[in-house]
């Protein structure tokens, strides 16, 4: 398991809340473990919380986390490009 499994063990509760058998699925044969634990006792769910926050503090940290764009004046406009997330 690499540092995304996590992923796969999140996209996995979710199934099972939705009433999808993931353990059946070929990825957990192997250990369905951690199906039936917290997903937070999981080690890779704590390095992807940790991976996140990290690059979230260094890009704050750089002063280049910045949510409205330059616009071709070089002053800050309005948030426009965000409006479709």
């Amino acid at each position: 398991m690499g540092e995304t499994s996590g992923f796969t063990l999140w996209g996995s509760k979710v199934a099972m809340v939705l009433g999808v058998d993931a353990a059946s699925w070929p990825y957990w044969r192997g250990n369905p473990a951690p199906l039936s634990t917290s997903p937070f006792g999981d080690i890779t769910t704590l390095m992807d919380f940790g991976i996140v926050i990290g690059a979230t503090l260094a890009a704050s940290l750089s002063a280049r986390f910045d949510l409205r764009p330059i616009n071709a004046v070089g002053q800050r406009g309005p948030a426009r490009p965000w409006a479709g997330c």
